[in-house]
């Protein structure tokens, strides 16, 4: 599964800053052809056991990097999140990646309120 052809890609400049942005012309780059990601379709009989189908076809997958496997459809998954109702909900919480080097973990929040304390009080935090 070699690189059949190119694709030509326009993509728009990312600014560094927006004081600096500049999209008046776009970037041109050639792009292969991503090769196809191989598909397995076991029996029912091959896929009784997952991992042990898994562990057949492991020689061939590690060739690829990634490998796609279709039960077969009168297979049912043993663990499902419907099965508890459909109200499953993932909690997810937004991370500014960009302001973790200058984040205060709870020791220094807690440094800070005892300092605030001794303060108050007429001491200082030994160090």
């Amino acid at each position: 599964m070699g690189v059949e052809g190119e694709v030509k890609v326009k993509a728009e400049p990312q600014p560094q800053d927006k004081k600096s942005a500049s999209f008046d012309s776009p970037l041109e780059y050639d792009m292969p052809d991503l090769p196809e990601t191989p598909t397995f379709y076991p029996s029912m009989d091959q896929f009784k056991d997952p991992m042990a189908y898994l562990a057949s076809i492991r020689e061939e997958a590690e060739q690829h990097g990634v490998i796609k496997i279709v039960p077969p459809k009168q297979w049912v998954c043993p663990f499902t999140i419907k099965d508890r109702g459909d109200n499953f909900n993932f909690q997810t919480c937004v991370q500014s990646v960009n302001q973790l080097k200058n984040r205060h973990g709870p020791n220094a929040v807690f440094r800070a309120q005892l300092r605030g304390f001794f303060k108050k009080n007429g001491h200082s935090l030994p160090s």
